[in-house]
């Protein structure tokens, strides 16, 4: 009897885990075969132009001037634990 239920529980487990590892393998499967439609359709481009760069103010980044911050920033420690820097600023 006691094998029987343990037996019983081995499968039940078994189910259990490898059912939703299954449907997730297929979820993934179709959402990369739905991302590969969407890269298909549009045009390939691996560089473009972008004119005259001696003309352009790059000195703010991408956000230009009004996306700048409206402070000064005072440093006040660097922590490097972890994979990334990361330090504490005061405003």
């Amino acid at each position: 009897m006691f094998k029987k239920m343990q037996f019983v529980c081995v499968l039940f487990t078994i189910a259990a885990l490898g059912s939703p590892a299954t449907a997730a393998g297929k979820k993934r499967n179709e959402t990369r075969e739905s991302k590969e439609e969407i890269t298909r359709q549009g045009p390939v481009v691996l560089w473009r132009n972008p004119g005259d760069i001696r003309s352009r103010n790059l000195f703010y980044g991408p956000g230009g001037e009004a996306d700048a911050p409206r402070t000064v920033f005072t440093f006040v420690k660097e922590d490097m634990n972890g994979t990334n820097p990361k330090f504490t600023p005061r405003s």
